[in-house]
């Protein structure tokens, strides 16, 4: 690149990053309770304690009413934040700031995977995009894999993408190869469908050598290479394997709840979903309609040559339609650049046909929506630096009341039922467990009831108090009370 196309590139990520920085704050909400379980399986890293962890986690799962997640998420991301609250303790603001580095990490990354297709401009155009989104720049605001996962899933995939017509088995292809297998593995080891990259590395290689018409000959010298990222994924699962339980396979009990004629209804949804990546714009839904339509236009007219991020986004699709759970547009993440990807490339084949002219209308328009994303998070920023403030969250001045009484009263060993037990188990060490109804009460010890939150996650407030059993209050303030329930 020259000095020019560097300073563009830098200071888009300078902007990204004073952008993201500026939004985060330091507690953290209730809604993605994900977080407890990521720090406390980075703690128990720590502590050398792995059991001790999937240990009283296994309660909170097996015991709640329902499953509030896996008994251990893929150690990745803990591993990750172990050597921050190695160094900070339990710092939110530190451990969001590795979202906001991987996420430069990703913007580099999805700029180079583009150079390899675009121009300069549209690279450039395209990357924006996501830089001053929204969304995006949010999302850096949770403790959650996300990011990290978008970030190891596109490096990945920016591996894979190897366009030469021959490659001859010599050193630097086996490292190369080595190196794909251990990306996809540690993408796994963050995010269980980061197996999904290698599904679309199999289809993807297949494809490719009978484009090539390999001779059966031809394929018996390049097998080994071939094969050198599965073996390398294969390796690495293995030796973590035993030094790490395995947990995200309780996971796999939900589909038990799979029914096929969820198919449709799900297909609609994650379809509508992406709609939110431009949710603070006016007209959103004919913004998303416009690029949808040239999606498609892209995938017919441009599968030949982008053959390996189609597989990874209908792989994703495929796999996120049959899950019995529905999810906010942050699963989104790792195949909307694609998509955009795509759209534009649906855009150039059409409009170059045009004129000159015509061609630059997918580049007044993704200039626009940069400058509109640019503007709402530069206000989001502003509003986050003159009113710093986390309402409602775990690490409140009134959460933290509660949390520190339980610590001081309550035996080490209680079972309290609380709506977000995760963080009920991080912030007092005591197991938690999620009830939603009277009769399942007697499974614990301690009750603790948000009078903010209804009947969300837990039993409401007033038909608590008619439970059969027994209720001596224990502790109250503006925002929770404390029971504690007869045996």
């Amino acid at each position: 690149m020259t000095k020019k196309q560097t300073f563009g590139l830098s200071l888009l990520l300078l902007l990204s990053a004073l952008l993201g920085f500026g939004s985060l704050t330091s507690g953290h909400n209730w809604a993605y309770s994900d977080f407890a379980s990521y720090i406390m399986q980075a703690e128990s890293i720590l502590d050398g304690n792995l059991e001790g962890f999937v240990a009283h986690n296994t309660i909170t799962i097996e015991e709640s009413d329902v499953p509030v997640g896996p008994i251990a998420y893929p150690w990745g991301y803990p591993l990750m934040l172990a050597p921050i609250i190695s160094l900070m303790g339990i710092s939110t603001l530190s451990m969001k700031l590795l979202n906001t580095l991987l996420f430069l990490l990703f913007l580099l990354t999805f700029f180079f995977l583009l150079r390899k297709r675009l121009p300069y401009l549209d690279s450039l155009l395209l990357t924006a995009l996501f830089a001053f989104n929204p969304v995006f720049l949010e999302a850096q605001n949770s403790i959650l894999s996300d990011i990290p996962f978008l970030f190891f899933s596109t490096l990945a995939i920016f591996l894979m993408d190897d366009r030469d017509s021959a490659r001859p088995p010599d050193k630097i292809a086996y490292l190369k190869q080595s190196l794909i297998g251990g990306i996809i593995f540690f993408a796994f080891f963050i995010r269980t469908n980061g197996l999904l990259l290698l599904l679309s590395l199999f289809a993807y290689e297949i494809l490719r050598l009978v484009k090539l018409k390999t001779s059966f000959s031809e394929l018996k010298k390049q097998i080994l290479l071939l094969a050198t990222p599965y073996l390398t994924f294969i390796l690495l699962w293995g030796l973590t394997s035993l030094i790490f339980p395995d947990g995200q396979a309780s996971h796999l009990s939900h589909y038990q709840n799979f029914h096929f004629s969820q198919l449709g209804d799900y297909l609609l949804f994650y379809t509508n979903l992406g709609e939110e990546f431009f949710a603070e714009i006016i007209f959103a839904k004919i913004i998303y309609l416009l690029f949808g339509f040239f999606f498609f236009v892209g995938i017919f007219l441009k599968s030949k040559e982008n053959i390996l991020f189609i597989l990874y986004f209908f792989f994703t699709v495929a796999l996120y339609i049959s899950w019995p759970h529905k999810q906010g547009i942050r699963f989104l993440f790792p195949i909307l650049p694609f998509f955009f990807y795509l759209a534009l490339q649906g855009f150039r084949v059409v409009l170059l046909k045009k004129s000159k002219i015509a061609s630059l209308f997918p580049r007044l328009i993704l200039a626009a929506l940069i400058l509109v994303f640019f503007v709402i998070s530069t206000l989001n920023l502003r509003e986050n630096l003159l009113h710093p403030q986390e309402s409602n969250g775990p690490f409140d001045e009134v959460s933290i009341e509660l949390f520190e009484y339980i610590k001081k009263t309550l035996p080490e060993k209680s079972r309290v039922v609380f709506f977000k037990p995760r963080v009920m188990r991080l912030m007092t060490d005591r197991d938690s467990i999620l009830i939603l109804s009277c009769e399942n009460l007697p499974r614990g010890e301690y009750l603790v009831i948000n009078k903010k939150w209804e009947d969300m996650g837990q039993i409401a407030p007033d038909e608590a108090k008619s439970c059969s059993v027994g209720l001596e209050k224990l502790f109250w303030n503006r925002r929770f009370i404390l029971y504690h329930i007869a045996p």
